[in-house]
Order: structure tokens, then C-alpha cells, then sequence
């Protein structure tokens, strides 16, 4: 996926720092909003990043010399940035240092956090980054844990948080079928030890490719199955390329290997594609993102990232967004089946389901596959790709 454009960044942050954003006609009329929206007050914002990352968890910060440093350097930069958005006549103007520091507060000061999972699907009640989320997310508590139950991460026999490969959800419990990616199975296939064989869409995979149900932060338990056998749609491809989709089956592969008891349901809904459910979540393995700082900047906003995130990544988490554009909306789409949002994700979030948590049943409605945090990330309408993914065994309703 190519890199967004220094305007198409600018553009996109500002949205989501505007406190004004109204996502839902947004995303309906199907075009990107302005990119000479204004956020809080440089003094609001600065003191909600101050008053969230004091409280961060002991547990995740990390290194605390470095969290310091990069808190540091955060407020540093981010009060200019921010001075300057504030009185621009363009903010599209922005300097590579000023974007690289509004990038690191959307996500420092809880307008898109990413939220880790512990002890069965569990986020901390108190965590700073809960933000304007708070409400939604206590709501949401009780219906997250059965999600994030049925979500696992794809990865070698002996995978870890730091060697995987996506992520993958049960989608049907009596035939023990995952969705994910088709590339995330292509990545597994270039492994050593992970053999895919078969014909064109059936395929035979033999070796060590599995998916664990727990992974989830501070856990040493395991809930592992075999990936055995793949179906792949019709035009299925990479991206934007084809249909980036994949249905695997599973077998256990411990003694103790429990199915999740709970598949989530997958909705065809035109309405949920269209962008008229305001709010979404992701849950997945993000990650360690690909370092991407703005051209020209003096400062490694990839270590300011990534420390404040505590350097946790590859374990499950679960992260709130907002609904960008609508299929038929978005640059590069030739099939016109791929949505916009901006949910945090990061790499290792690909195969994640989009819920629409405030729904009833909390359906899925698209299949995460790739993009840019904050730029866009894109994924795959079920809505869409309904007659191909119905054809390979995905209960669609």
C-alpha cells in the first residue's frame, strides 16, 4: 500500500482532533473532510495529554528514561503544532515535525486508542486513555469479552507476540472456521516449516501454522489450533488487488485446546457499509508500526510512537474508531468494496473484523487489510463481497 501524502496526513488528523467532526454525513456524502478544521484549544489539548500520560499503568510505560523523553519531546513539539494549527490560514502548511507530534498526541490524549487486553478479554476500567470513550466503552465491556474471545492470533507453532504473521475470528463455531486476510496466509506460506498446497482457491496446509485464542498481554496460557485447510474467494488477491480474504479451518492441536464457545455474527447490512453505525472497534494484534516520519522531520516520531505505547505489541487489543467512507469512495478502489476508517491498528491488526459495537448483537460488517494509522485503513465491506465470501463458508446474515 502506497504512503499517504504530507496533505492527505495533515487532513486526516485534524479531523480527528476536531471535536466539531460530524462523521456520520461524512461519511455518507463519501468525500474527505477539510483539511482547515480546528481542534481544541492548544492549552486543552496539551493539558489532557499532560493529565493522561502522569496516570499512564506502571505496567506500560516501559523504559520510564525513555517514556520521559519522548513524553518530553511529545509536548515539546506538540504546542507549537498546535499554536500553529490554531491561527494557520492553511494548516496544510504544517512543518514534518509539527505533523509527526499531532500524529503521536491523537493517540497520546485518547481521540484513538488502542486499549490491551487482559485476563479473558478485559481493558482497565480506569485506563487514562478511556477519555471520551469512558461511557461507551463500560457499555461495551460485557459484549468485548465474547468478541475478543473469538479472536485469534495466526502466527508459526512457536509464534510469539514478535513472530506472527495477523489476526483471525472465528466465524463459525460447528465447523471450526476462521476469517482472516489472504495476505496474511500468503505471508505464512513464505515461511519455512509452513506448507500450502492444493489448487487454485482449496487449499492443503500442512506444518506449523496456527492461531491461539489467548495471546493476550501477561498471559503464558495457550489456546492453540492447526490451521488445516484454506478456501480463498473468487478473485481473490492482495489489497486492493483482489479480494483480500481467506477462510481457514481449524483443528485443536493441545489436549486442552477449547473453542471459543461464541462466533460473532457477520452482517450484510447496505446501511452498516454506507457509514450510518457513528462508531466502530477493531480487535487484533497490532504491531509494531512501520516506521513513517513525516519527510523532512528532525525528530524519530517512530520512537515517540512506540514508547508511549510501552513497546507492547503482537498481544490482543481492542481499539475504537470512526467510520471514514463508503464503498465506491475511496482512491484506488476499482471494485468499489472498500470502506475508510480510523480506528488505531497498526500491522498484525490485518484479518480484524469491524464491529459495529453499539448495534445490536455487536455484528461484523468489513475485514480490516491494510493502511496507514490515522491516514486511512481500509477494509473489505461484507456487504460488497457477500456472494464470493458466502460461496467459501462465511455465514453472512
Amino acid at each position: 500500500m502506497a504512503k499517504h501524502s504530507f496533505e492527505a496526513r495533515v487532513s486526516s488528523v485534524l479531523n480527528v482532533l476536531d471535536p466539531q467532526r460530524d462523521t456520520a454525513t461524512t461519511a455518507q456524502r463519501g468525500r474527505a473532510e477539510s483539511a482547515t478544521r480546528r481542534p481544541s484549544h492548544p492549552s486543552d489539548v496539551l493539558s489532557r495529554v499532560h493529565d493522561i500520560l502522569r496516570q499512564m499503568p506502571a505496567d506500560e510505560v516501559g523504559d520510564p528514561a525513555a517514556f520521559q523523553k519522548a513524553y518530553t519531546t511529545l509536548l515539546k513539539h506538540g504546542e507549537s503544532a498546535l499554536k500553529e494549527v490554531a491561527v494557520a490560514a492553511d494548516a496544510r502548511r504544517l512543518s514534518p515535525d509539527h505533523l509527526g507530534s499531532l500524529e503521536a498526541i491523537v493517540i497520546a490524549d485518547g481521540s484513538r486508542p488502542s486499549f490491551l487486553l487482559r485476563n479473558g478479554g478485559r481493558f482497565d476500567p480506569n485506563h487514562p486513555f478511556l477519555a471520551s470513550w469512558h461511557d461507551d466503552m463500560l457499555a461495551f465491556a460485557p459484549d468485548l469479552r465474547r468478541l475478543a474471545a473469538s479472536v485469534g492470533r495466526i502466527q508459526p507453532v512457536n509464534g510469539n507476540a514478535a513472530n506472527y504473521f495477523g489476526t483471525g475470528t472465528l466465524i463459525d463455531h460447528n465447523k471450526g472456521l476462521v476469517l482472516t486476510n489472504f495476505h496474511v496466509l500468503d505471508a505464512a506460506r513464505e515461511t519455512p516449516g509452513i506448507s500450502i498446497d492444493g489448487g487454485d482457491r482449496e487449499l492443503k496446509v500442512t506444518g506449523d501454522l496456527v492461531i491461539d485464542f489467548d495471546a493476550e498481554s501477561g498471559t503464558t496460557s495457550r489456546n492453540r489450533f492447526r490451521v488445516v485447510h484454506a478456501s480463498l474467494p473468487e478473485g481473490f488477491g492482495i489489497g486492493f488487488a483482489g479480494m483480500d480474504a481467506a477462510v481457514l479451518r481449524i483443528e485443536p492441536i493441545d489436549p486442552q485446546s477449547k473453542l471459543p464457545a461464541y462466533a460473532p455474527a457477520l452482517s450484510v447490512d447496505p446501511d452498516l457499509s454506507s457509514g450510518s453505525s457513528t462508531t466502530l472497534v477493531t480487535v487484533g494484534f497490532p504491531g509494531e508500526p512501520i516506521p513513517d516520519n513525516p519527510p523532512g522531520a528532525t525528530v524519530d516520531w517512530h520512537f515517540v510512537l512506540t514508547t508511549l505505547f510501552g513497546n507492547r505489541f503482537g498481544v490482543k487489543r481492542v481499539a475504537p474508531g470512526r467510520f471514514r467512507l463508503a464503498p465506491g469512495s475511496v482512491q484506488g478502489d476499482a471494485f468499489d468494496r472498500v470502506m475508510s476508517h480510523d480506528a488505531t491498528t497498526f500491522g498484525g491488526a490485518s484479518g480484524s473484523l469491524m464491529f459495529a459495537w453499539k448495534d445490536q448483537g455487536t455484528p461484523g460488517y468489513g475485514l480490516h487489510f491494510a493502511g496507514a494509522t490515522l491516514s486511512a485503513n481500509y477494509a473489505l465491506s461484507l456487504h460488497r463481497a457477500a456472494d464470493a465470501l458466502k460461496a467459501i463458508g462465511v455465514p453472512l446474515v
